[in-house]
């Protein structure tokens, strides 16, 4: 089953090709979107790829989320896939495009949704503390945690005590409950935009009102007009290299055949 698993170097080929596959679609598409976060830093500090981290991150706005998942399904390179609310996988807060054929634990992009926020800053920390919550609901729900924390007992015990604590919300539930707050503020109606899952990530939209082209290997794409000030509040000096004892480690988690990303055979 070894060929089941791709190399770093056989995952960034796959990476950089879905990445433009997906922004020459959005731009015959007109569908806004944006290179961010390790893939912005990626795109400024190696004009591609971060050599050791295979995953690829855009933002789409809220407000193009439906049009976007349209044009993928219907429209983009048939060796990909959309991972989000296909009835034959548990329904994803957010879009991932994969590889067909495998899943996309860690092959992937994700398109993560820029939401509109609060103005006002408590707002804005309750509105994203309760998308944290039901970001913990959502992974304690579908994750398993024997496999997936397979060598990390203390945290395997404690997604197997979050799951027990999840049981009685439903996914269907967890869902719905995302999307409102995803949709809950249009992002053309406030200062702020960002994720409300996960982390969370609060940014003045001045980032992210207009783009700029950057190389990307060996084409271009969209980048926001202040990302140099974007990567200095997320990464401090962004030019920087991380340890080698961090490139290595993220290295062999991304190759790593503990991983449960196999074959799905579809």
């Amino acid at each position: 089953m070894a060929d089941l698993y791709l190399t770093i170097e056989e995952m960034h080929r796959y990476c950089i090709d879905m990445l433009k596959s997906v922004s020459e679609l959005c731009e015959n598409e007109n569908i806004a979107y944006f290179v961010v976060y390790g893939s912005l830093l990626g795109t400024i500090r190696h004009n591609g790829p971060i050599p050791w981290d295979p995953d690829i991150d855009i933002y789409v706005p809220e407000n193009e989320i439906d049009r976007f998942v349209s044009a993928v399904k219907t429209k983009l390179n048939d060796k990909y896939w959309i991972d989000y609310r296909d009835e034959r996988f548990v329904p994803k807060p957010f879009p991932r495009i994969g590889l067909k054929g495998y899943n996309t634990e860690i092959l992937h992009i994700d398109v993560f949704r820029m939401s509109g926020l609060p103005n006002k800053k408590f707002q804005q920390k309750l509105l994203t503390k309760r998308g944290r919550t039901l970001w913990v609901l959502w992974k304690a729900k579908t994750i398993n945690p024997s496999k997936y924390y397979k060598k990390n007992k203390k945290k395997r015990l404690g997604a197997i005590l979050l799951r027990v604590l999840a049981a009685p919300f439903s996914v269907e539930y967890i869902i719905k409950n995302i999307d409102r707050l995803c949709e809950k503020i249009d992002v053309f109606s406030t200062n702020y935009v960002g994720r409300v899952m996960g982390q969370g990530a609060i940014y003045e939209k001045d980032y992210f009102e207009h783009y700029e082209m950057h190389t990307y290997t060996d084409y271009s794409v969209r980048i926001p007009n202040r990302a140099e000030d974007l990567l200095k509040k997320m990464y401090g000096d962004y030019l920087k290299y991380p340890s080698e004892e961090y490139r290595n480690k993220m290295l062999k988690t991304s190759i790593s055949d503990d991983q449960p990303w196999k074959n799905m055979n579809y």
